[in-house]
């Protein structure tokens, strides 16, 4: 069986504590990801700041 990935958007509000992420949205594909994370933190939501040490990210996750 081939190993299946998704790419997980996530704000990252604290980079000390990565199990307190907000996952955003999923992508099949990392461009995709690589492109929502570029569009959000031009024009992040209002509610998630890019105050010092709060950004977006994405992470690659394996499905099986």
């Amino acid at each position: 069986m081939m190993n299946q990935w998704i790419y997980v958007v996530l704000y990252q509000a604290n980079p000390l504590y990565v199990e307190k992420s907000k996952m955003i949205r999923a992508f099949s594909s990392e461009q995709r990801a690589e492109e929502y994370v570029s569009l959000l933190n031009e024009t992040p939501y209002a509610n998630q700041s890019l105050k010092e040490g709060h950004y977006y990210t994405y992470r690659k996750l394996n499905l099986n």
